[in-house]
């Protein structure tokens, strides 16, 4: 990988792992700190647990963004395409693009076309 060469999927299929384990270490290491009557080590699995849990909400937050970025990113490229057209492209699940094109539309980045065929067969391109 070449530097600002953006991650590879491997990476974040690794971090992700790791927040998992490092939670799950945590709570077994609290439980057996806690049976032993180990007070220092309770606390410090807790936190463990506590820092591993909020490495994994990060990573949810970062894949939202990274979803809504390639939606950008397809409809830049391609205006006119529909929600079913870009998470084909994109390799996205269809019901997360248009929760996507929805926060776009209302924040006045897209503009949808084609509304009188239903909202399911909407195009969008960049707002002007």
């Amino acid at each position: 990988m070449a530097p600002g060469d953006p991650l590879s999927k491997t990476v974040f299929l690794s971090l992700r792992l790791t927040a998992r384990l490092l939670f799950t270490l945590g709570a077994v290491y609290a439980l057996t700190a806690q049976q032993h009557f180990d007070h220092g080590g309770t606390p410090t699995a807790l936190c463990l647990s506590v820092c591993a849990a909020g490495l994994f909400a990060e990573d949810l937050l970062q894949g939202g963004y990274r979803w809504d970025r390639a939606v950008f990113a397809h409809i830049a490229v391609h205006p006119g395409v529909n929600a079913r057209q870009t998470a084909r492209a994109v390799d996205i699940a269809e019901k997360v693009v248009p929760r996507s094109l929805d926060r776009f539309a209302c924040d006045g980045i897209v503009a949808a076309e084609n509304e009188a065929n239903g909202r399911s067969h909407r195009s969008f391109r960049l707002a002007p």
